[in-house]
């Protein structure tokens, strides 16, 4: 997070990745419905990237979400060194 000219605090958005600075990944998970859903999350951490963390290059995981909820699903990387990949 920061601050913006205000003091309201606001997300802070990547534009370039630092080599071994570490990374977050949070998605926001909302069930707007009245009944539970179970739903099924892949994810992937940028290739050239080192998972950290108990960490993962890919995963599917599962979640339920019980009605009218949020959930936060979050995963952490790193960039051992500049290069494109």
């Amino acid at each position: 997070y920061m601050q913006d000219e205000n003091g309201e605090r606001v997300d802070k958005f990547v534009e370039k990745f630092v080599p071994g600075k570490i990374y977050a990944c949070r998605a926001i998970l909302t069930n707007v419905s009245s009944i539970d859903q179970q739903i099924e999350i892949l994810s992937q951490i940028p290739t050239g990237s080192i998972p950290v963390d108990s960490g993962f290059k890919t995963r599917t995981s599962f979640m339920k979400l019980r009605p009218y909820t949020t959930n936060q699903y979050k995963f952490y990387f790193y960039f051992p060194e500049i290069g494109k990949f």
